[in-house]
């Protein structure tokens, strides 16, 4: 196993309570649904949180329309994801806009923390499909190595 696959190993395991933490492939589906579940709760408590922020005039928005705020808002809060993943420019690719900029620094720092909180779990989720292709490819190949003998 190469120095990065274990520097993740390491991650994982302080990422994780003892009680999550696999034991063997198996475990992993139930861990990335509990992963996956805390990625919902994030952005549907973000989305609520922001909607009623907007509602009541405590953080601005432009354009200034709120004919779809709820919609409106979870557009923007996955535009911001789409809009953060390096190099690949994917919201220019593919023509899509945001549909408000927060106008005022409250609004921008929703948008912050719902990326902090947001992308910790997905690298997580992504190192738990990682370690499983990992452990995958290990069984496979003690399984061929044993077959030779």
């Amino acid at each position: 196993m190469n120095l990065y696959l274990m520097a993740m190993r390491r991650e994982r395991q302080l990422a994780l309570p003892r009680d999550l933490r696999p034991k063997s492939p198996s475990d992993l589906p139930a861990i990335e649904a509990i992963i996956g579940t805390s990625l919902v709760a994030t952005t549907v408590t973000f989305v609520i949180l922001t909607s009623l922020l907007i509602h009541h005039s405590i953080v601005a928005i432009a354009p200034a329309d709120r004919t779809l705020l709820v919609f409106d808002t979870l557009s923007t809060y996955a535009w911001s994801v789409v809009n953060a993943v390096p190099l690949l420019n994917l919201t220019e690719t593919l023509a899509w806009k945001a549909p408000y900029v927060f106008s005022d620094e409250g609004g921008r720092l929703m948008v912050l923390a719902f990326k902090l909180l947001l992308i910790v779990p997905l690298f997580q989720l992504g190192g738990r499909a990682l370690r499983r292709r990992v452990w995958h490819d290990d069984e496979a190949r003690t399984q061929a190595q044993g077959k030779e003998h």
